[in-house]
């Protein structure tokens, strides 16, 4: 309503105005007051009909509450008489379900022990996931003892908010979703529990609303006690709100005067008048309110009333209209100059930018929001057309259909790209329309621009977007959250077969081939719906029939809340690629059969020549223990030389053979780098002197004692390099150097090592280098027929270098000589102060630790038990030297000795003593040097001396020699039944050659030439000690006899005889073989005697 202004005011105050408003005014409050009357006549007759009414209402309310809760009150104790039949938690869970299925007004059922711990809970079957907590039974109103006091009779609970039992909390103001707990008390055999129920209030209260529904009442069901359960009103007003609240003391006082009453007061709204009816249901301690209001009943009764109401109105208002219409004519002119007004501000301040120009397009007004888009000041504007706007870009049939439109007065709505002050191009949605003037003709052009530059670049990318989509050439597609397809780009249609129109509401699995396990696309909907992106790929179905594969990425799209609303699937087809890796995977199938083929022949053939090379060196090695004359000796070491030649042929084709099966593994452990130097020298030094060559070994000092790596695959690449370098230097000299890498020494953790062989050889010549390191080469043919070999040593290195993590290399000139070197980053193996870290070779051995002065002990005792070993210290004087083997209170594995002040004699004296009892003991020695001890050392075995007992380094080395050498082989003294043994080959040669191995040992041979035999004779005399068998036998292999004696041996409850396979096999798969088939050893041919006899005595000691 506009305001009055001053005129307005000054022209209700003349005198005319005064004395019709006067007269009017007195036959207003005439009629008016006759009126009242009546209607304070019929207004009673309402207030008395409603009162009535809510009596009604009451009896009503009370007699449908008061039904509903005998059925929750049957409810439960059909839960009470079935759960002490029911044992699992699931029973009762699903009983309870079944409960509410039958009892519209329970939302809930629990059963809790006395404090309040969840037993069963129907809720339970519909959300598994719902959290079990402890109830709270005084917080909702259904404490312990009020259940006792009640006996076997149902407990009303406090209105809690919330949807279940264990999320309740007191009710607040909002209070949408809310329950009413119950309990009934079970004492029954398995002690005391609550049945607790949770009244859903919608299906139970819903009379309660329904009978305030269209009136202006409010009803309520309130406990005995006071406590208001449920409160419904057709207004909002604080009844709404008192669920779960306490009722004026006063209350219960007035429902002790009567079942059933009608009082003139209100339970809720206390600052406003009206009248109360009430009624106690006489089962339970209910009472059912329903109130109206004084103003309540007024409201109703107006509207009962409005005709006649509005008749009465009548005529104040027409007087009202009557003095209004004098005023309406200066009052519309006020209004027009404000409409005026309003209108020039909402067009100056509009954000859009307005033009208007005269019939002949000339600009004679714009607003500030026209010069802020285009950038032009109205003084540049004002006179000019809007042709200054034009950017050249729009069509002129776009301009020709404007001026049309709008000369024809119609409205003229489009796009236009214009350009600003500075040049830019600026796209504008455009209103333009033509204005009548008072003559009827066209006064005025308006144009109403607003600015869509950024949408129509967001337009532009969505485009660029869109066309990138349907051009790409992936298939992609897009389906809401029930798996719908809303969009498909023509590539899928491309890929599949199907049209867009085939698939748009289709679910995609009709691409499902069936070849696709149903986990596989269980395992796709798991992942997206969770939210995350799955990748995989199907086999699909075209719509011909056809199938193919593709690449498929899934993922969620979401919406602005994030919250998915989408799936896209990008999906690549790579049925091409997987033909080509079926193909691959045949070749690879192909390749692998080839080198089973070829793994098998190697394994075949050293099977073949290990056998008879078991015989030769077998024998020849009994022969050279024979007396032989000068001549026949040499023969036999050129026997033995050759054989060990074609052993060590087999060895090198066996290596290369697991180096292309990826077999080998390195051993990577502390060593002790002098020593492997060492023995790598050892086993050349001697050949190379004989061919008259000056052998030289040379260490740096800087290279650390001791390093991280494989010692026998260090020692093996040494001397393939050094018996390389035998081969092919004829005179001069080989020398071995060892050293760090120049500019390297700084490293603290990884060090580079250097190896090199030098010798004065034959060199090698540019054209042969590039093949030196192929396998079954050397430089050319001639050298292989002239100095032998198969060509694989070099191979061999490369190949264990590259594996320990280094490289490999040569120098050479030819007629001059070769350097062969490789480096290895080996880790130093020692702490941060420079102490070695020592590897624990002794591995939980006895030591006994003796010393003839108390200062060593500790010193002694702390070393070996770092080293791993259990160590028994003692002290002993010189004179107690023969004496020393008495004191050894149990069998020690090893005994160290400290001696300041023991001679030759004595020590000899010691060590006699010691091994007329243990034989096999070996004995280290830490003493100062003498001139003997080197003697005593030689002539001695099991003997070790430390000669410098302050470097730990050599005291290290030294015990790692002596818990590592073979034990000594002595004839064994016959005491009791000789030991059985059954040696099962079916070569008669190495039969022969086992029974001449074994003629000295207290030892009864038996022999068996096959499988079965050996089967055969164990079961015919199953006391045997030991058995020998051979594995590649006719018939019945030694893999099978072997399981098979062992199955006879578990069905008949016998001991387990030891079986060592003696097999030419040396393959690392051919010992898993053996033992998995029940041998406790696998020996490979050619076998030595003494390892033989080691080995028997460990399995028959």
């Amino acid at each position: 309503m506009i305001p009055l202004s001053q005129s307005d005011a000054r022209l209700m105050c003349t005198g005319i105005y005064f004395s019709r408003l006067l007269g009017g005014a007195a036959l207003v409050i005439l009629v008016l007051g006759v009126c009242l009357l009546v209607l304070f006549n019929s207004f009673q007759n309402q207030r008395e009909a409603t009162q009535a009414g809510m009596l009604k209402t009451t009896r009503y309310l009370q007699l449908g509450m008061t039904h509903a809760f005998e059925s929750v009150d049957n409810a439960l104790e059909r839960v009470k008489d079935v759960v002490h039949s029911l044992k699992s938690p699931k029973q009762l869970n699903d009983t309870l379900t079944q409960v509410l299925k039958f009892s519209p007004h329970l939302r809930q059922v629990i059963i809790a022990d006395k404090e309040g711990q969840v037993i069963a809970d129907s809720a339970l079957a519909l959300f598994p996931t719902l959290p079990r907590v402890k109830l709270d039974l005084p917080a909702l109103g259904l404490s312990q003892e009020r259940l006792r006091s009640l006996g076997d009779r149902m407990l009303l609970g406090i209105p809690q908010q919330g949807r279940f039992l264990g999320a309740a909390h007191d009710i607040g103001a909002r209070n949408d979703l809310w329950f009413m707990p119950i309990a009934l008390l079970d004492e029954g055999p398995q002690g005391r529990h609550s049945i607790v129920a949770a009244l859903n209030p919608q299906a139970l209260f819903g009379s309660f609303q329904s009978a305030v529904e269209g009136s202006q009442g409010s009803s309520a069901l309130v406990h005995l006690d006071g406590h208001i359960l449920f409160a419904a009103t057709a207004k909002r007003h604080r009844g709404a709100a008192m669920k779960g609240k306490q009722l004026h003391a006063s209350w219960q006082e007035t429902w002790s005067q009567g079942d059933e009453g009608l009082v003139p007061r209100l339970p809720f709204a206390r600052q406003q008048s009206g009248f109360t009816a009430y009624r106690i249901s006489p089962i339970y301690p209910l009472v059912t309110l329903v109130s109206v209001t004084d103003e309540d009943i007024l409201s109703g009764w107006i509207h009962k009333n409005t005709a006649f109401i509005v008749l009465i109105s009548i005529t104040p208002i027409a007087t009202m209209l009557l003095i209004g219409l004098l005023l309406w004519q200066e009052r519309r002119r006020l209004r027009l100059n404000d409409r005026i007004r309003v209108l020039s501000e909402v067009v100056e301040k509009s954000p859009a930018a307005v033009m208007i120009t005269d019939p002949k397009g000339a600009i004679i007004y714009i607003n500030k929001s026209f010069e802020t888009l285009f950038g032009y000041s109205a003084e540049q504007v004002l006179g000019n057309t809007p042709r200054m706007l034009k950017s050249g870009l729009t069509e002129d049939f776009v301009y020709a259909e404007l001026w049309q439109t709008i000369t024809a007065g119609g409205v003229w709505s489009g796009e236009m790209v214009n350009r600003t002050a500075c040049g830019q191009l600026c796209w504008t949605s455009c209103i333009v329309s033509g204005l009548i003037n008072d003559q009827g003709e066209m006064g005025y052009y308006v144009a109403v621009e607003s600015d869509t530059t950024e949408a129509k670049q967001r337009e532009l990318d969505l485009h660029k977007l869109s066309t990138a989509v349907e051009q790409s050439p992936i298939a992609i597609v897009i389906t809401n959250q029930e798996g719908a397809i809303e969009y498909v780009n023509p590539h899928f249609c491309n890929i599949s077969g199907y049209s867009a129109q085939e698939v748009l509401g289709e679910n995609p699995r009709l691409l499902k081939s069936g070849e696709m396990a149903a986990a596989y696309y269980q395992e796709l909907w798991s992942t997206i719906t969770r939210g995350e992106v799955w990748r995989g790929e199907f086999r699909n179905r075209r719509k011909n029939g056809s199938t193919y594969w593709e690449s498929a990425t899934i993922a969620p799209v979401r919406d602005i809340n994030g919250q998915t609303s989408h799936y896209i699937a990008l999906k690549e087809d790579i049925s091409l690629r997987k033909s080509y890796e079926e193909q691959l995977i045949e070749e690879r199938h192909k390749y692998q059969e080839a080198s089973r083929v070829k793994s098998d022949f190697l394994a075949t053939i050293s099977h073949e020549i290990r056998t008879p090379m078991n015989t030769i060196l077998g024998m020849t090695g009994e022969l050279k223990e024979s007396h032989l004359s000068g001549e026949q000796l040499k023969l036999l070491q050129s026997i033995q030389a050759a054989a060990s030649n074609l052993l060590q042929i087999i060895n090198d084709v066996l290596d290369f053979s697991r180096f292309e099966a990826g077999s080998i593994e390195l051993f990577i452990a502390p060593l002790l780098l002098r020593q492997v130097v060492s023995e790598a020298e050892q086993i050349v030094a001697f050949q190379i002197r004989k061919q008259g060559i000056r052998f030289l070994t040379y260490m740096d000092s800087t290279v650390p004692p001791f390093i991280f790596g494989d010692a026998q695959r260090l020692r093996q690449v040494l001397v393939n390099l050094l018996v390389n370098a035998s081969k092919f230097t004829e005179q001069g000299t080989i020398a071995l150097l060892v050293h760090l890498q120049p500019g390297k020494a700084e490293a603290s953790d990884q060090q580079e090592l250097c190896f090199r062989v030098v010798d004065t050889g034959i060199g090698i010549s540019e054209a042969h280098r590039d093949k030196l390191f192929h396998a079954f080469s050397q430089a050319d043919g001639s050298i292989t027929r002239q100095y032998g070999g198969t060509g694989l040593g070099l191979s061999i290195s490369k190949h264990l270098v590259g594996m320990m993590g280094g490289t490999i290399g040569f120098e050479s000139c030819q007629g001059v000589g070769s350097t062969f070197w490789f480096t290895l980053p080996l880790q130093a193996d020692q702490t941060e102060d420079g102490t070695p870290q020592w590897r624990p070779i002794l591995k939980e051995m006895q030591i006994y630790s003796l010393h003839d002065h108390p200062i060593h002990l500790n010193f002694y005792e702390s070393f070996l038990e770092q080293l791993g070993g259990i160590v028994t210290p003692d002290h002993f004087s010189v004179d107690e030297h023969v004496g020393v083997v008495d004191r050894l209170r149990e069998h020690p594995q090893l005994l160290l000795f400290h001696l300041e002040n023991m001679g030759q004699i004595q020590i000899q004296g010691m060590v006699s003593a010691i091994r007329a009892r243990y034989f096999e003991l070996p004995m280290v020695f830490c003493a100062d040097c003498s001139e003997n001890l080197p003697l005593l050392n030689e002539s001695m075995w099991g003997v070790y001396f430390v000669h410098d007992q302050q470097d730990p380094s050599r005291l290290y080395q030294i015990l790692e020699q002596a818990v590592s050498a073979p034990r000594p082989i002595r004839e064994l003294a016959q005491s009791g039944p000789q030991k059985r043994i059954l040696v099962v080959d079916d070569s008669t040669d190495n039969l022969e050659l086992i029974r001449l191995f074994l003629k000295r040992q207290p030892y009864t041979l038996e022999f068996a030439e096959s499988g079965q035999e050996a089967v055969d004779k164990v079961r015919q005399r199953p006391s045997f000690d030991l058995i020998l068998m051979d594995v590649q036998m006719p018939g019945m292999d030694g893999y099978q006899a072997t399981r098979t004696i062992r199955l006879w041996e578990k069905a008949n409850d016998l001991a387990s005889i030891p079986i060592i396979a003696l097999t030419a096999h040396a393959m690392p798969e051919h010992r898993e073989n053996s033992l998995r088939a029940g041998c406790q050893e696998h020996l490979t041919k050619p076998i030595h005697k003494l390892v033989l006899i080691q080995e028997l005595q460990r399995f028959l000691a």
